[in-house]
């Protein structure tokens, strides 16, 4: 039912941890949707917990393998998803890719930062090629100070803020802002037909790693099957909230690399065979 969809998904690779490009590739795997995976920077490890990471840039590879694509005639794409580029001149080469192809829905992490502070190697100007990008995204999941990062100032109003957002830069841009902490629960918050909707999960105890990647490559998956937007939504933050659950059993060295997926997987193979 699915294996036509041929998703593009363009983010970092680390090899240590279970995130960025290995998780995504993961969740496509569950849906049973092939992949075409273009690293934007490649690390020894995961960017915390093990200290600073090697990292190696790929700038000429990437090139190529867009040209190499072009010939094999890998054009069309039902879903892109883009997450942590790192570099302003990759984030220019992946809005030129997008606007020479094919491509159903884009769904952008814009990856910077959090809790008030830019990830170390990002930088304010930074946020100028993301927003770039944001412009040719149908569907974005910021955290709140990455919004803040895009409309320019601090997120004192969700609401208003998605609104100056789309504003600048796509009115048919759909915001989810991811990491929103209500009570003792944590979610996120989305507008529907002008209404401001919340979709929570209790709130686990612990720092775990690769949240919001793993959130972005679920709606991504659940979007592309064909859900509808409030119930990809939905899976997304659930199949999330499964892994911080199964992760949270892991003791502190092992939560280091990254969400343990096994429930999330089952999730979505169940949820896809109840549509069917």
């Amino acid at each position: 039912m699915y294996k036509d969809k041929l998703i593009f998904i363009s983010e970092d690779y680390s090899a240590v941890g279970r995130m960025s490009l290995t998780a995504a590739e993961a969740v496509m795997s569950a849906f049973d949707f092939p992949v075409v995976g273009l690293p934007t920077q490649i690390f020894s490890t995961q960017t915390e917990g093990f200290g600073e990471p090697v990292a190696l840039t790929i700038d000429e590879w990437q090139q190529q393998a867009f040209e190499h694509w072009e010939k094999a005639k890998i054009t069309d794409f039902s879903s892109g998803l883009i997450g942590y580029i790192g570099k302003a001149e990759i984030a220019e080469n992946l809005v030129n890719f997008i606007n020479h192809h094919t491509l159903d829905r884009l769904v952008v992490d814009p990856v910077m930062g959090d809790q008030g502070s830019f990830y170390p190697g990002i930088f304010p100007e930074y946020a100028s090629a993301i927003k770039r990008l944001v412009k040719n995204a149908d569907v974005i999941t910021p955290n709140l100070f990455e919004l803040g990062t895009l409309i320019g100032h601090e997120v004192e109003d969700v609401d208003g803020a998605i609104n100056e957002l789309t504003a600048s830069t796509n009115p048919n841009l759909r915001v989810v802002v991811t990491g929103i902490v209500r009570d003792n629960q944590i979610g996120v918050l989305y507008r529907d037909d002008s209404v401001l909707r919340w979709v929570g999960s209790p709130r686990v105890a612990g720092h775990f790693y690769g949240t919001g990647d793993l959130f972005a490559a679920l709606l991504t998956g659940y979007l592309t099957a064909g859900l509808p937007f409030n119930r990809s939504v939905e899976l997304s933050q659930r199949g999330t909230y499964l892994a911080v659950v199964k992760t949270a059993n892991l003791s502190e060295s092992l939560r280091k690399f990254g969400m343990s997926l096994s429930a999330t997987l089952a999730d979505i193979i169940n949820n896809m065979q109840r549509e069917k």
